[in-house]
């Protein structure tokens, strides 16, 4: 069984320009739509971190070869033969980061930038959730600590935006750790295994969560950063 890990890197780093002979065509061709710099670079570099977390785990098979599916749901997948490993992914970016959760089990991530009046994005959260919000003494960092996870998790499970933030319910420590989350019944029933979540602060005011369903009691992924090299 693949290990679960998570990586991040930073999108200010040209590991992406760097190594862009590592995509394929299909990726540069989705590159070429971006108009827009800043999302240009944090796609490149997400999708060369992707590559590097794939070899790293899969030393036989060289960054450049990979090849990736992109089905209706929006989560992307290992196309055949590569999907034999077993590895299932997910990706996200914001602000100066990039990150890619890979494992065994379905995974989800998320990473967001901290901006001042986020937490006014009220309907994300349940009454109950509003009101720690506005209890904390750093609202817009509580905020972001339930936007991630929730986002993490509907990554997850692959429905994205699909399904409202509201429905996944979540309950943080006073130290900001999930205690317990709650996604619903439609979604639960596809679990096989737990729902495990993590979170991290990462500089610069950018959150980042972690969603898995691996098997309770499973050790929590290790954060990695990617700075160079294949």
């Amino acid at each position: 069984m693949v290990a679960t890990e998570v990586w991040i890197a930073r999108v200010d780093s040209d590991l992406g320009e760097v190594n862009r002979h590592w995509l394929d065509d299909t990726e540069r061709a989705r590159l070429n739509a971006f108009v827009a710099e800043a999302e240009y670079r944090r796609r490149l570099t997400a999708w060369c971190l992707r590559r590097h977390v794939m070899s790293s785990l899969c030393p036989s098979v060289s960054t450049h070869a990979w090849r990736f599916d992109y089905p209706s749901d929006g989560k992307p997948r290992l196309s055949s033969p590569f999907d034999l490993f077993g590895i299932e992914h997910n990706l996200s970016h914001a602000g100066q980061y990039v990150s890619c959760i890979v494992s065994g089990y379905a995974c989800g991530v998320d990473v967001e930038l901290l901006r001042d009046g986020i937490s006014g994005l009220t309907d994300a959260l349940t009454p109950e959730e509003l009101d720690d919000v506005r209890r904390d003494s750093r609202p817009d960092e509580r905020f972001l600590r339930y936007w991630t996870i929730k986002e993490a998790v509907l990554k997850m499970f692959g429905v994205g935006l699909a399904c409202p933030l509201r429905a996944v319910r979540v309950r943080l420590a006073s130290d900001g750790r999930a205690v317990d989350v709650e996604v619903p019944s439609r979604l639960s029933l596809s679990l096989r295994g737990g729902l495990v979540v993590d979170s991290w602060s990462l500089p610069g005011n950018h959150r980042l969560a972690t969603a898995c369903a691996i098997p309770i009691g499973t050790a929590s992924p290790v954060l990695r950063e990617w700075r160079g090299g294949s």
